[in-house]
């Protein structure tokens, strides 16, 4: 599966919705590549051009906040 470019993330990120799992996302988009959080999940999943979707959840499951990054780790999109 490819992934995604940053500009294809901030396109598609209105399909994600407060209904949305985790689990759609590995997906939708492919597995996450690492778990940066302590306390709470922050699954990181690459962006081909260097950005990240980065997604926290407390169980796993349901998501609690997603955030796009570009390659400079520069915040573009912030849904929670």
């Amino acid at each position: 599966m490819a992934r995604p470019t940053h500009d294809q993330a901030l396109a598609r990120i209105h399909e994600i919705s407060a209904t949305t799992l985790v689990a759609d996302l590995d997906r939708d988009w492919g597995p996450p590549t690492t778990d940066i959080g302590s306390g709470i999940h922050i699954y990181v999943y690459p962006l081909a051009d260097g950005g990240e979707l980065r997604v926290g959840t407390a169980d796993g499951t349901k998501i609690m906040y997603v955030v796009v990054k570009d390659a400079a780790g520069e915040q573009k999109f912030d849904v929670r």
